[in-house]
């Protein structure tokens, strides 16, 4: 049926309120599972059977997300977090990964709601496992979305940008440990991408987001103290009070790169799409036959119009032969046979 053993939808749809609520206030969503059904069957190993990913802003990671980040940014938190709950050693895990961003946790046990695959039994058994662990977590609780999908909201506030005491690096107080972060959402307003809202003289803003020097926070177009926190995250801290808006630059490089990825992508489709369907032939001119011959049964080649009457008809036309030559007034061959 041209489906080639696909199924017929995906987690996309079913997942749509998750994906208003990390687009509403920008947020992340783990993926954790057996790496073949994790969206764009990529992420980081937490064991010989289950992997890990995560989306910012969206359900389903887009293809910004297929590409694991290095082990310098959230990635390698969030694993140790996933560690932490699966040796039972807390029993909020909500709160460890409220600095990290994470509003959701999904579980896939399907490559789609309706696909009922046999997979791994003992990937199977290490799913159940971890399915339970995250069930005994206090500030986790478990959302009815499919039964292909196992989906845990974290009841703790985990906006992808907030305001904290620096302590030592930035980090926000006692979060490794678990205790309660006391996040308080920072720049409400825009996208993963951009963000604004007020800030007071002397707040300092976290980024959950491996830090970067292409993010630029400005408060009445004065540009703000760019740092680290803990080790990994972007943190801000401004002198004044008013209008803040932060922004990601893309270098120019960037900006080339992805037009070479258009122009690229454009030949493709036009080289399968005249693969596919080929060359039209050039349309025929009307009234005329290759070499420039009439059709038949009409008149003159050039024009197709009937011959006047007692006109010599052209050479080749009545399909006969040439006419004889009038040899009139010729002397005649030697030995003809005609007297002299």
């Amino acid at each position: 049926d041209g489906r080639w053993g696909m199924s017929r939808d995906d987690f996309s749809g079913v997942l749509r309120p998750v994906d208003d609520d990390v687009a509403a206030a920008p947020s992340r969503v783990l993926w954790v599972g057996q790496s073949e059904l994790l969206p764009g069957r990529d992420g980081w190993w937490l064991d010989d059977h289950l992997a890990y990913t995560a989306s910012t802003g969206a359900a389903v990671p887009g293809v910004g997300d297929l590409w694991p980040a290095t082990a310098a940014g959230a990635s390698d938190r969030l694993g140790d977090a996933l560690d932490l709950a699966r040796r039972r050693a807390t029993s909020r895990l909500g709160r460890v990964l409220a600095p990290l961003g994470v509003r959701y946790v999904a579980v896939p046990r399907h490559r789609a709601p309706t696909d009922d695959l046999p997979a791994d039994p003992a990937a199977d058994r290490a799913v159940d496992e971890l399915v339970t662990a995250l069930s005994e977590q206090l500030d986790l609780e478990q959302v009815g979305v499919d039964r292909g999908i196992v989906v845990f909201r974290n009841t703790v506030v985990a906006p992808l940008r907030y305001l904290a005491e620096p302590d030592g690096e930035g980090a926000a107080p006692g979060a490794a440990a678990g205790a309660d972060p006391g996040l308080r959402p920072a720049l409400p307003g825009g996208d993963v991408r951009t963000a604004s809202g007020r800030l007071t003289a002397g707040a300092t803003v976290v980024q959950a987001a491996t830090a970067s020097d292409r993010w630029e926070l400005t408060v009445d177009g004065e540009r703000a103290e760019r740092g680290v926190a803990d080790g990994w995250a972007d943190r801000f801290t401004v002198d004044r009070a008013g209008e803040a808006r932060l922004v990601h630059r893309t270098a120019g490089a960037d900006r080339v790169v992805r037009a070479v990825q258009v122009a690229l992508w454009v030949v493709a489709v036009g080289v399968a799409l005249r693969m596919r369907f080929g060359t039209p032939d050039p349309p025929a001119r009307p009234g005329r036959r290759r070499g420039g011959a009439a059709p038949e049964g009409q008149g003159s080649a050039a024009t197709g119009a009937p011959p006047e009457p007692g006109a010599p008809a052209p050479e080749g036309a009545t399909g006969g032969a040439p006419p004889e030559p009038d040899r009139r007034g010729e002397p005649e061959p030697v030995g003809s046979g005609v007297d002299a």
